[in-house]
């Protein structure tokens, strides 16, 4: 039995007037695609942008930055910076917008920000080691998987401040991870999926304390019976989803295999939900794999396996109360087949999704279906090619994905859920060639997309939907609006093809109808006609646009004797002759015999004009006429293959780079990010560089066409002379490691590494043996582990070279790694003191173990660190406090000792704190540092927003003054004072490559010599982290003078002073 979809009868005419004012509405602008060239925004999931305040919100890269936080009006117009959170080209790759209230917050640069839609109001929240994941928002607290301070990834929470943000719960203790997954907010408690050191990946709740983050439910309990890997059992629930006060997800069980579980937060009431793929064999267990759950108009929503022969179906639950119930899914082709839900998109409470089936022998069956409450409907077929629909998204309500209907390859393809307003979008790559469009995804009211078409490599691409874009106009020549029916898709459907409009924008003729049948399998279209004198004028933009018209002789070798030669007439387009004397019979090969013209046309006034005239015999006749806008009609240039190159520094490097073009278009060749002293001619591509730097380069030839639009091709190839080798490297730091020998896993850091330079790791103490297999790398900072055996008793400092291997040569990075090995430190011994109210006390640590550094001290109150150095001269006290000092080798410390400053009396002089570059700051145990004074000479140094380690502090630490001789002046009256210098190095290490050795300067206090060629670098034990020095310093002649002057690298630098009486 035959089925015929979507097809509407009207009479002939009738719908003229009306539907040729819809279509020239709708075509009244052309939205064609054109490559992004300013802004590039970002796909981003679950969203790529957010609405707060009228505006949007989302990442993008533009020329001078990387990828950061941009903003538009709702449109997607307007485009502009927020914030350049990683200044320069580097990138910031904001990600998982969430919104709380008023306040935008996302992942950035490995931390968490939080925004108000503005610069200023952009800022850094907290920065982790590994970056937040899956943020889920509980009662306006943000809770996420993140790893800081030596835990492994486990769950945190923040209130959107600095202090707020606090680890929940270290489920796995130590450096093990809970990894903490599939977050989701049950009526206010947080349910999750997570590992401990005793069960394996199960579901776990949490209210927002460690007493409150407790397992759920042990879904698979007991341990591996695998001899090679004897781990804890793990159901591994995933996809969590909240729905009619449960979540429901899928685990695993040796029972029932992968399927749908639901739990209401407690042991008792988790539940398997069903076992939708039951097989009766005993020792045979067949998993549905339930996934990509929705919820939808109170309805949850999900896609199974439901056939052994793996086809998937689409079921909805009602309520908790109810059972899976089947409401669509895919269609296999054959029975047996296999078929499957390519991708899904949920627009206006209803869920649409692909349908894809394959067997070599049957084909494929593709098809658009739509989900409304449990009716699943058909929207339309793509052909028996084996690309598959997908890329689905969403812009403002209508679907737009990515699909090959057999004609016109892959290209972009939008749909309202019918099939009339289902259509493909000017094509990229015109004709039956792919574009194959990846990444859809919309800002406001553009859509945006990745294709390689026209410059060889993935490109951003847009279509501006504030233009309506032009789709086909089909019209069914004398008969009503038609679907056709493509071809059997399933042994119980059929599915349709084009839709064709109503008889529309004629002129003159007459209509006929037929019978009888043709040699395609939906004959209806061609079961109508027009015939006689007439035209057709179409309204459409300026533009070209392929017509193709439609023909089957409905009379003479039919209804009447007759066949070659009874029937020859003329068409003209546009006023040109296209057809002369066109006999269809003879055209076809018979009667009812379909036959196609596709002529290429450009219209320049807005009209297309179709003339049928009489020829030598009978009149014209035509079926169907097509008018599909041509698309981009550019092709890209191609550029020849540059080969690698390979010469010694002083040597000069020149070529002739050369591209062809199919559409002869002029052609302008340059360089892309070149290197010092490259350059390319842009008219004859001869390219030269004097290669005066060792090292290898990637260099990018670029070539340009002037077509419309203008469509490029790139080469990259490699200039190499050996490796670079002054890379930093960057070692590691075990903290109570057991006194003995010990096996450890060493990691050594490449930063920069070069792309396709081989890097080893040799060394170690004593000896000089390899310790790492080859590495590669890939232009990012290359991490590289290794095992080695060590004998630890006191901290003990193990040396790590790296050898890089490039174009044959073989060399030594300048820098070396170390791995510090420290056992279990002993707390140091400290006295308290008794001073009078509104004086300073002076605290001293020491300690007699071996290999201690330095102290650190921290405010008992608040566990903040304060200083460190063995000697810690306090804030001004009013009040009897308490510090803790502990013992510290490099990373590592000991446990604290208390110490007690007693406060008695009053009385004492004021001190002298100063914040060096920078704003008046108040520190956490409320020492008061003013802005910039007193100072003589010098430069505000650059700031900087990265966090200082060994402070809490960090402000202070972000700006200070440099320069090659500089001074600091203060009126403290005669007296003894104690002078401290706050010091962090962050140009050398950080900004620029650079370390140990980098800066060296003298300080002078009172004309005395107390720091000679001091490094900053070398006493903090790096960049970006807090080196402080003390001294007491007698004053006579009421003023205390602190010179800062040049010694043997580059100038000095300080970032705040104190003088304290």
């Amino acid at each position: 039995m035959r089925h015929t979809y979507f097809t509407k009868g009207r009479g002939q005419g009738a719908f003229c007037c009306l539907f040729g004012w819809m279509l020239l509405a709708a075509i009244s602008l052309r939205a064609q695609p054109s490559l992004v060239k300013d802004v590039f925004p970002v796909r981003n999931e679950p969203v790529s942008s957010v609405a707060l305040n009228g505006k949007l919100y989302f990442a993008a890269a533009a020329a001078g930055t990387g990828v950061e936080l941009w903003q538009s009006d709702l449109n997607g117009a307007n485009m502009a910076l927020v914030k350049d959170i990683v200044t320069g080209t580097g990138s910031a790759n904001p990600s998982q917008f969430t919104l709380v209230g008023s306040t935008l917050y996302f992942v950035a640069d490995g931390g968490l920000h939080k925004s108000d839609g503005t610069g200023p109001g952009t800022i850094l929240v907290k920065r982790f080691s590994v970056a937040p994941a899956d943020i889920t928002p509980v009662n306006g607290t943000l809770y996420f998987a993140a790893s800081a301070g030596g835990a492994g990834v486990e769950l945190w929470k923040s209130n959107g401040t600095a202090a707020g943000t606090v680890l929940v719960k270290d489920i796995n203790p130590g450096a093990g991870s809970a990894d903490p997954g599939s977050l989701v907010n049950l009526n206010g408690t947080l349910l999750f999926a997570a590992t401990d050191n005793t069960r394996g990946r199960e579901l776990w709740k949490s209210n927002g304390t460690a007493a409150g983050t407790t397992p759920v439910a042990d879904i698979f309990p007991g341990t591996s019976t695998d001899p090679d890997s004897p781990e804890p059992n793990s159901s591994s629930p995933g996809d969590l989803t909240a729905f009619d006060g449960q979540v429901y997800f899928a685990a695993f069980t040796p029972d029932y295999g992968r399927e749908l579980w639901a739990s209401d937060g407690t042991t008792g009431g988790t539940r398997l939900v069903a076992d939708l793929l039951y097989v009766s064999e005993p020792d045979h267990i067949i998993s549905s794999i339930p996934r990509r759950f929705v919820v939808i108009n109170d309805a949850l929503y999900f896609v199974a396996w439901a056939e052994q022969t793996e086809v998937e179906k689409i079921f909805r639950i009602d309520d908790n109360s109810s059972e899976p119930l089947q409401v669509g899914g895919a269609t296999p082709i054959r029975y047996y087949a296999g078929a499957e839900v390519t991708d899904m998109e949920v627009i206006n409470g209803i869920l649409y999704y692909g349908s894809y089936s394959y067997t070599p022998s049957a084909g494929a069956a593709i098809g658009l279906r739509s989900l409304s409450g449990s009716t699943d409907q058909f929207i339309r077929s793509f052909g028996q090619n084996e690309t598959a629909i997908g890329e689905f998204t969403n812009v403002n309500g209508t679907l737009y994905f990515a699909a090959d209907n057999g004609k016109t390859g892959v290209e972009v393809w939008r749909s309202d859920g019918t099939p009339e307003g289902t259509a493909a979008l000017p094509e990229v790559n015109p004709g039956p060639g792919d574009a194959n469009p990846a990444g859809l995804f919309g800002i406001g009211k553009t859509l945006y997309f990745t294709t390689a078409y026209g410059t060889g490599t993935p490109a951003l691409w847009k279509y501006d939907l504030t233009i309506p874009p032009t789709t086909a106009i089909r019209i069914n020549a004398g008969g009503p609006a038609h679907t056709v029916i493509e071809y059997v898709e399933a042994p119980f459907d059929e599915y349709a093809g084009d839709y064709f409009g109503d008889d529309a924008y004629f002129s003159g003729g007459n209509t006929g109808s037929s019978t009888s049948y043709t040699d395609v399998y939906d004959p209806t279209l061609y079961q109508s006609y027009r015939w006689g004198v007439f035209s057709y004028n179409i309204p459409v933009q300026p533009g070209s646009y392929s017509v193709v018209l439609h023909f089957a002789e409905p009379h003479w070798g039919d209804r009447a004797p007759g066949g070659a030669g009874s029937r020859k007439f003329n068409v003209n387009a546009e006023g040109t002759r296209r057809l002369t004397e066109y006999d269809i019979f003879a055209r076809a090969g018979g009667a009812m015999q379909v036959v196609k013209e596709t002529l290429t046309v450009n219209v320049t006034d807005g009209t297309l004009n179709l003339n049928f005239l009489k020829g030598t015999a009978d009149n014209p006749v035509v079926s169907a006429l097509e008018v599909i806008p041509a698309g981009v009609a550019n092709h890209a240039p191609v550029l020849a293959e540059i080969p690698n190159q390979g010469l010694s520094a002083g040597q000069t490097l020149s070529f002739t780079a050369s591209a062809t073009d199919e559409d002869g278009d002029a052609l302008t060749y340059s360089l892309v990010n070149p290197p010092p002293g490259a350059g390319i001619n842009p008219t004859t591509g001869a390219f030269t560089w004097p290669h005066t730097r060792a090292g290898s380069f990637e260099v990018t030839v670029k070539v340009t066409d002037n077509g419309t639009p203008a469509f490029a091709d790139t080469e990259t190839f490699l200039v190499c002379s050996g490796p670079r080798v002054d890379l930093a490297v960057l070692g590691s730091t075990e903290c109570n490691v057991a006194p003995g020998t010990t096996s450890f896993m060493g990691t050594v850091t490449v930063k920069n590494a070069e792309r396709g330079v081989q890097y080893e790791v040799w060394g170690g103490r004593g000896t000089y043996q390899r310790y790492s297999e080859p590495q590669f790398g890939n232009g990012g900072d290359l991490v590289i582990t290794f095992p080695f055996t060590a004998q630890v008793n006191a901290p003990e400092t193990y040396t790590f070279y790296v050898e890089a291997t490039f174009c044959s040569t073989a060399a030594t990075l300048s820098q070396a790694a170390r791995a510090v090995l420290v056992p279990p430190l002993a707390a140091p011994t400290a006295a308290g003191k008794h001073i009078r109210s509104g004086q300073t006390a002076t605290l001293t640590a020491s300690s007699t173990q071996t290999g201690v550094t330095t102290y650190r001290w921290y405010s008992a109150a608040t566990g903040r660190l304060l200083f460190t150095g063995a000697t810690f001269t306090t804030p001004v006290l009013t009040a009897t406090t308490t510090y803790h000092v502990a013992a510290a080798a490099d990373r590592c410390e000991s446990p604290g000792t208390v110490v007690t400053v007693t406060v008695s009396a009053t009385g004492g002089p004021t001190a002298f704190r100063v914040n060096a570059g920078g704003n008046a700051f108040s520190t956490l145990d409320a020492r008061g540092f003013s802005a910039d004074a007193y100072f003589a000479g010098g430069t505000v140094s650059a700031a900087t927003t990265l966090g200082i380690a060994g402070t809490a502090d960090d402000y202070l630490y972000q700006t200070g003054r440099h320069g090659a001789s500089f001074a600091y002046n203060f009126p403290t009256g005669n007296g003894a004072y104690d002078v401290v210098l706050h010091f962090a190095e962050t140009y050398f290490g950080n900004v620029a490559p650079g370390g140990v050795g980098s800066r060296k300067f003298h300080v002078n206090l009172e004309g005395a010599r107390k720091l000679t060629d001091y490094d900053i670098f070398a006493r903090a034990g790096g960049a970006l982290r807090v080196a402080q020095e003390t001294f007491r310093v007698n004053v006579t002649d009421g003023t205390l003078n602190v010179a800062f002057l040049k010694g043997t690298a580059d100038n000095p630098a300080v970032k705040a002073i104190e003088v304290l009486p």
